[in-house]
Order: structure tokens, then C-alpha cells, then sequence
């Protein structure tokens, strides 16, 4: 029986760098936009799509980030809600889609705008062993909130509880706890999902 082969999607797309903070596909986050190049970018993706490039920049410092100062991978997102805050600050609802990386640059000014090719995981796993990979997961979380007295929101108990697949649960986890923005970026960019839980698992160990 023929498999049918997954298509990978590209996207061309306005970016917007984050400072401080990673978006992982299928989440949905709040943040707070005040520069004005992300402003813009922003207003311009709600005119054709509501689809926008979410990526980590490397140094908190920088106001006004090159390509060279973000990271390889982030994550093509849609825009479910704006909310002006003051004149110059906008509170933004987004849903992470999926993890891409930038192939060009299109246009830097007024904002960038870039090519992105999705980087999917790989799909090589059994059930038994997705499985075991999910057990190991909420092992290392349940001992990381034992020992570290979060008081975690049930929320985030009830959806590592639920999640069905190991790769999800990982980034769940991820973006769920205070984790340095390097650690979490590091978790996007690991695709296959074993190397991905299992850098999680040193993580939540120390």
C-alpha cells in the first residue's frame, strides 16, 4: 500500500522578534508588543492573514535585533487577538502552528519580512516507545514540582496529564516552566523527539 508523503509547508511572512520569551506550535501565549518595527509588522500581517514568524532573539539588550541575533528556529504562528494597551503597547493572543526556519530574507525595513520552510519532526516512533517517552516526561516533570515547590496552575497539570503525543508534551513542558529562553529555544530547534525529551529530562534534573 502506497504512503502518501507529507508536504512540507513555506511561508512568506512578516517577522517579529521576542525578547525573553520562546512560542512552541500548538500553544497559545500572551505577550505585550511596543517596539515600533513589531507594531508594524503586526498590523501589516492582520491586513493579508493574521500569520506572523515568532522568534527568539539571543541578546535581551538588543532593542532593534539583525537576523544574526535570532534564532535559527522559530515558529510560524497565527494572531488570534490584539488588544491596544496605551498609545504605544499592544497585548497580542497567538497560537504557535509550526516550528520553520528562515531560508531569506525578503525585506528588513520598515520590518523583516522572510521565506520560512517548516522543519518537521520525524514520525519514526512506535506506540509502545511514544508511549514510554510520554511515562518518562511526567516522571520529570512530577519530580521537578515535588522538589522545586512549584505551585503550578491546574491548567498545566490537567495538559501534561492529557497529552497524547511525546513531542507536544516536551514542548508543553517547556513552555510551561521558567526555563532560560536559551534552553527553550535549543528544545525547539531539537527535532527528533527522543534527543528532544531527553534534553528536557537533563533540564528539569538540575
Amino acid at each position: 500500500m502506497a504512503t502518501t508523503k507529507r508536504i512540507i509547508q513555506t511561508a512568506t511572512v512578516p517577522l517579529l522578534p521576542l525578547r525573553g520569551m520562546v512560542v512552541f506550535p500548538g500553544m497559545l501565549l500572551h505577550f505585550d508588543v511596543g517596539r515600533r518595527k513589531s507594531a508594524l509588522a503586526l498590523h501589516d500581517c492582520m491586513e493579508v492573514d493574521q500569520t506572523v514568524f515568532l522568534v527568539a532573539q539571543k541578546n535581551l539588550a538588543d532593542d532593534d535585533p539583525r537576523i544574526d541575533g535570532l534564532y535559527d528556529t522559530g515558529v510560524v504562528a497565527k494572531v488570534r487577538q490584539i488588544m491596544k494597551v496605551s498609545n504605544d503597547v499592544f497585548r497580542v493572543l497567538v497560537e504557535g502552528i509550526y516550528r520553520a526556519k528562515i531560508t531569506e530574507v525578503i525585506k528588513a525595513e520598515p520590518y523583516f519580512i522572510v521565506g520560512v520552510r517548516e522543519r518537521p519532526e520525524p514520525t519514526n516512533l512506535t506506540e509502545v516507545h511514544e508511549e514510554a517517552l510520554i511515562r518518562q516526561c511526567r516522571a520529570a516533570f512530577s519530580a521537578y514540582a515535588d522538589l522545586a515547590g512549584e505551585d503550578l496552575p491546574a491548567e498545566v497539570m490537567m495538559g501534561v496529564a492529557t497529552a497524547a503525543k511525546a513531542g507536544y508534551l516536551a514542548d508543553y513542558i517547556a513552555a510551561n516552566l521558567p526555563m532560560p529562553v536559551e534552553e527553550k529555544a535549543q528544545i525547539l530547534h531539537t527535532l527528533p523527539v527522543i534527543r528532544r525529551v531527553e534534553l528536557l529530562m537533563s533540564i528539569l534534573s538540575r
